[in-house]
């Protein structure tokens, strides 16, 4: 714990109670260090459900050697579910239902793949006492590229990565935590609706946090996932004009041009589709496009004021 921090501030966290829920599946190879950076925080989860979603490989027996030892994990075994994106929020739903009638002030999603410091969850509460309308939190997501930890491309102080969001129990009651979708995007959809209620959604890049599973770019799988990501932004409501100037702002990100393209086409083909249709309500999509108008505009003027 930090000393020089004012002991009133100190007790006022170390009050604060939360949750962490942990959909995984086939993470023998990175839940072991997740498990070691949680049990090693200051301020120790209430609870931590982790559901092991049909994991094939030897997750859960990782997890069952830390049993003995901390009694706030808890395991769940679900059988193999259909392998859409939906079936991790399906996992986080069923760990929710073990803990949510526990006293808790906030509830983490964390990835089984993810480190950090020991301060990490101390941190966030700190920031949620600071700010009561704060709604979300989470930090900036590092990966390792040619050997140095860099920001993950997307990262942004306005919107947090669904594998660390925090939210306050309040607003993820409001929000009704995550929605069941097909190709995913649950975690931008609930960030919009806890704006849609008000709460302010931020990411810290003084708490970040090292994601280990990076995927290969270049295979087949990957080359879907864009695609897929395309459609998602289509189904949740993207503006249009949003989707292009994504489209530009990622051309030379890897895999250069081809993840961009891949994208852009999954957009437009579902737009074109008359049987495809929108997930969520008008309101929700008129909210988030106004809200991605808001964006380009800042972007474009930051960019024309970068050249004069």
């Amino acid at each position: 714990m930090n000393s020089n921090r004012p002991n009133k501030d100190t007790k006022m966290i170390e009050k604060q109670k939360y949750i962490l829920i942990t959909p995984a599946k086939n993470e023998a190879s990175h839940i072991k260090a997740t498990i070691e950076s949680v049990t090693s925080q200051t301020i120790l989860p209430q609870k931590w459900v982790i559901v092991d979603d049909g994991s094939t490989d030897n997750t859960s027996q990782i997890v069952e050697q830390y049993l003995p030892q901390f009694d706030f994990i808890e395991l769940i075994h679900l059988q193999s579910s259909d392998r859409d994106f939906s079936s991790k929020v399906k996992a986080f739903n069923r760990g929710y239902e073990a803990i949510k009638h526990s006293e808790f002030d906030f509830i983490g999603n964390l990835d089984a793949d993810i480190t950090f410091s020991s301060r990490f969850y101390e941190q966030l509460i700190s920031e949620f006492l600071k700010n009561p309308k704060l709604g979300i939190a989470g930090g900036f997501i590092m990966e390792e590229y040619n050997g140095k930890l860099k920001n993950r491309p997307g990262n942004s102080i306005d919107s947090v990565a669904g594998g660390v969001q925090m939210f306050r129990r309040k607003c993820f009651l409001e929000v009704n935590g995550y929605l069941l979708l097909k190709y995913g995007y649950e975690d931008m959809v609930s960030q919009t609706f806890a704006k849609m209620h008000g709460w302010h959604v931020k990411s810290f890049p003084h708490i970040p946090a090292i994601h280990h599973g990076k995927q290969s770019y270049l295979t087949l799988n990957s080359f879907l996932r864009f695609y897929r990501e395309g459609v998602s932004e289509y189904l949740v409501g993207y503006h249009p004009l949003f989707e292009i100037f994504k489209f530009l702002n990622r051309l030379l990100k890897k895999p250069i041009f081809i993840g961009s393209i891949l994208r852009l086409w999954g957009y437009f083909v579902s737009a074109l589709n008359p049987g495809t249709k929108h997930v969520t309500s008008d309101e929700f999509i008129k909210f988030l496009r106004a809200e991605q108008k808001g964006r380009m505009r800042k972007s474009i003027s930051a960019i024309l004021g970068s050249q004069n």
